[in-house]
């Protein structure tokens, strides 16, 4: 029989020892592409070394969620590194301003003499703004990862592995992802009193965004993640050490779990529920005093958002009636705020498995929202279907395959669900599909028994981490497991954790917020269980414990 890393390998599609050992063991410079590969690449790296030659002012443009807050530091990051001040940072106000760079944002920067302007994470779609820095004389340069519209803004340069004949060999690369390869790219052309090399230690940025984006965690992405986490468990960063001090995270524990369920979330929350600027400050600042207040202010917005959310996803559930035999789920309220609906949207599309729409207004001028694919169809070729049906919906949209978001003229809601459903009649999924889940989850559930849950066992599947959209966490399937104790924890009572038997010893199988799934759970009762592995460090020495994915009673039921 394989052994379970040759089982793990044969899942990802991974037969041959080369290609093993690029996946098992992620190397820096083997793995990394060049980034002049980008088209735009050398027209930006020169444009940049001429304006700091001559002393101009630049400003990093960033998206104000948790890929373009850290791209936009990170390239700050570089700058400061290099001595350069006369470098600034904008990051727009989500409820205020909008997405993007705006004619509004472009007439703002002009004030502050701006010269060279660096978006990260956003701007493909940006043309009206782009065109208005023209008239100022300000150059722009384009980073983005975002799928390009038919129309190119007239920038000076546009660096997006999406751009029509791109060669760049990464298409799945994340914004900050992007803004690191220009960081490469300078650091190989400029003549900078720095170490060579010294760009490693912005991968905890690179990483953290690639991470958190959902991009695919496969190729460069995966060397990304792989050496972000590396960085972050040596981070200096006061904002992100003392984020994790309050939420008794010990940094050289830190996993990709803790990047998506800890770090991730408290930046979004800047912008959704206040200024995500103050995100920017916690990534940069030095002053422990400063990083203090600002973590205290992203961990009361953070409570908010899940207030909020939680709100909105009891109201979308209570209409959920309405969307039992439609292909895809439109849902929306004039008083949910548009940052934060995407979180609703991405709990739908698992639930349910369908595509996900839903949208808010709050205070902005127009209906404005989020949406995410189940993984059965590109968004982004899901709205753009959808234009073409009813080309007066839509004031803007954009994103990448599994997530996107969009603006729309709020008198024309009527139209929306109906040209969304016939868009998604009307696509081949099949050509649009991104992967195929049923068989995916077929060649992850492996069956084993209780007494091969070992440390030797978790180290055998930990090779495969980071883990996440493309490189999921191996899911086992155990039959016939023996409960002998059930226990609740956390606040109220609300999470479960059940010890099970095994020959010798026992390990415990949690599961989040499901007091009510399993309170009637009595001793002794036989499960069938289907577990990720994952170590918990709360308490030293280190627990190894399951994750309950699904379960069901054993046929038999209880002990005889």
């Amino acid at each position: 029989m394989a052994s379970l890393t040759q089982q793990l390998l044969k899942a990802r599609g991974i037969t041959t020892k080369k290609a093993a050992e690029i996946f098992l063991h992620p190397d820096y410079v083997r793995d990394l592409h060049d980034p002049f590969l980008f088209s735009g690449m050398k027209k930006a790296v020169a444009i940049i070394l001429h304006a700091i030659s001559n002393q101009e002012q630049i400003v990093i443009f960033g998206d104000y969620d948790c890929d373009g807050i850290p791209g936009t530091a990170l390239l700050y990051e570089f700058f400061k590194k290099i001595g350069y001040k006369k470098i600034s940072a904008y990051i727009p106000h989500r409820y205020t301003e909008g997405y993007g760079m705006t004619v509004e944002a472009v007439r703002k920067l002009q004030k502050q003499h701006a010269s060279l302007i660096i978006t990260v994470d956003c701007g493909i779609t940006d043309t009206e703004a782009v065109d208005e820095a023209s008239k100022f004389g300000i150059d722009v340069i384009i980073t983005d990862h975002h799928i390009v519209q038919d129309k190119l803004p007239k920038a000076y340069a546009i660096i997006n592995a999406q751009k029509k004949g791109d060669k760049y060999k990464n298409k799945n690369i994340c914004g900050a992802g992007t803004a690191f390869k220009l960081v490469q790219a300078l650091m190989k052309e400029g003549k900078f009193e720095l170490p060579k090399g010294w760009e490693k230690w912005l991968l905890d940025l690179a990483g953290l965004a690639t991470i958190a984006d959902m991009v695919s965690l496969t190729g460069e992405n995966r060397v990304l993640a792989y050496y972000g986490l590396k960085v972050l468990r040596k981070t200096p960063r006061v904002g992100i050490l003392q984020l994790l001090k309050k939420k008794n995270v010990r940094p050289e524990n830190l996993t990709e779990d803790d990047v998506g369920f800890t770090i991730g979330p408290h930046i979004n929350a800047a912008s959704r529920m206040g200024d995500p600027y103050d995100a920017f400050k916690l990534l940069t600042t030095e002053d422990g005093g400063e990083a203090a207040e600002l973590v205290q202010k992203l961990l009361d917005h953070n409570a908010d958002r899940k207030s909020e959310v939680q709100i909105i996803i009891q109201e979308a559930e209570a209409l959920m009636h309405l969307h039992t035999d439609l292909p895809v789920i439109v849902i929306g309220h004039r008083d949910w705020k548009p940052g934060i609906v995407g979180l609703a949207a991405n709990m739908l599309a698992e639930k349910y498995e369908k595509p996900a729409f839903v949208w808010g207004k709050h205070t902005s001028t127009h209906l404005k929202g989020s949406c995410r694919s189940d993984g059965s169809v590109n968004i982004v070729e899901l709205m753009t279907e959808t234009k073409e049906i009813s080309n007066e919906i839509f004031l803007d949209f954009g994103g990448h395959e599994l997530a996107g978001g969009f603006s729309i003229y709020e008198d024309k809601i009527e139209l929306f669900a109906p040209a969304l459903i016939s868009a998604y009649k009307k696509l081949n999924l099949e050509s649009s599909t991104l992967y195929n889940k049923a068989q995916i989850e077929k060649s992850e559930y492996i069956e084993i028994d209780v007494n091969d849950i070992t440390w030797e066992m978790y180290r055998e599947v930990d090779q495969f981490a980071p883990f996440g959209v493309g490189n999921e966490k191996p899911v086992f399937s155990l039959k016939n497991v023996e409960v002998s104790e059930v226990r609740f924890f956390g606040k109220e009572g609300i999470h479960t954790e059940l010890i099970l038997k095994k020959s010798r010893s026992s390990i415990g199988a949690i599961k989040f917020f499901t007091y009510d799934e399993f309170k009637n759970i009595k001793l002794d009762t036989k499960l069938d269980l289907q577990v990720t592995l994952e170590k918990s460090t709360f308490k030293y020495p280190h627990e190894l414990r399951l994750r309950i994915v699904d379960w069901a009673y054993a046929q038999g039921g209880l002990v005889e």
